[in-house]
């Protein structure tokens, strides 16, 4: 599903559907997920059983023969639950009165007030959808959810991959800074990619998304592609590259330096999301209040959250390639 149909917009003013389209513009990675249509609709207490990572065997039978059947283990249950951010305007009673009455400017700012909230609940939505903890009531992010550990209902797979694996030896991580490197990131970069079924975008942040445009261009590798917005996306080798916020993917993460890391290479997530893949999950989408009601003190209040959580039902849809060097 996409946002604007999975979303509960109580909005008689229209400022509640102008939010919707202000976070799918300042959002580059929301954006990409509805283009995807990668909310998925479930409750607020959810499971799943994540897909099997047990290969079927092809096997052989003679004329009249039988095959030897695999046992079907139906996988444990994975719970988890939505998680809730968003935010509250109050207005107080008088300023709704100028607003009823025409009185001053306070509509205009009011409305240019809101806009810009929104834009920063926005981006800071975006970077929880990598970075949040998971703690105290806080979305758990990409980064951590795929930090090396077994995913969730996953035994033995972490789809996290170390770049520091291009230049090996004794190499603390895969630099990008160096000319040399690039074709060795391409080849092993292709390896990855065939470990996600069909691909819909490599995520990065500007600062990799700059070096890959450089090095897809010197590769003849550079395509481009519209989204939604008519904002025109660069392709890798026909893969869009996805730029998101600068607070979204960060340029600390610890390299293989034993002991004491330097915090000094960045993530690219290559993702193929999807309903019962990798999906957020949300009852909600975007869901707003007008303030066309008073609380029990003198004001109205606005509001606005997004109740949601990551869910990775599929194995093939993402995986996450740390240690790299800009």
């Amino acid at each position: 599903m996409r946002l604007g149909e999975i979303s509960r917009i109580n909005s008689p003013s229209g400022r509640g559907r102008d939010a919707l389209g202000i976070i799918l513009e300042e959002s580059p990675f929301l954006r990409f997920l509805d283009q995807c249509s990668a909310w998925e609709l479930d409750a607020t207490v959810f499971n799943f059983r994540p897909g099997t990572s047990i290969a079927m065997n092809t096997q052989v039978r003679a004329l009249g023969g039988s095959y030897t059947a695999q046992d079907l283990n139906l996988p444990e249950l994975v719970a988890d639950s939505q998680k809730f951010h968003g935010g509250e305007v109050d207005i107080d009673v008088s300023y709704l009165a100028d607003k009823n009455r025409n009185l001053r400017d306070f509509s205009a700012w009011f409305i240019k007030d809101l806009r810009v909230r929104i834009k920063q609940f926005a981006i800071a939505y975006e970077s929880l959808l990598f970075n949040g903890t998971g703690l105290t009531h806080i979305i758990k992010g990409l980064k951590e959810i795929i930090n090396g550990d077994d995913l969730p209902g996953f035994d033995g797979v972490t789809n996290l991959l170390n770049a520091q694996a291009v230049t090996g030896g004794s190499t603390k991580s895969c630099d990008l800074s160096v000319t040399t490197n690039y074709a060795k990131w391409i080849e092993w970069l292709y390896l990855a990619l065939s470990k996600v079924k069909n691909p819909a975008g490599l995520i990065m942040n500007p600062t990799l998304f700059a070096r890959m445009s450089t090095i897809a261009k010197r590769e003849n590798m550079l395509g481009q592609s519209i989204d939604d917005f008519g904002n025109p996306i660069p392709n890798f080798n026909g893969i869009p590259m996805i730029q998101v916020l600068d607070t979204s993917i960060l340029n600390n993460e610890p390299d293989d330096t034993p002991t004491t890391p330097l915090p000094s290479t960045t993530s690219l997530y290559i993702m193929s999301p999807k309903e019962q893949g990798l999906s957020l999950v949300s009852n909600s989408g975007l869901e707003w209040w007008d303030y066309d009601h008073l609380e029990n003190k003198k004001s109205g209040k606005e509001t606005f959250e997004i109740r949601g959580a990551w869910k990775i039902e599929d194995m093939y849809t993402i995986e996450r390639i740390r240690n790299i060097k800009i």
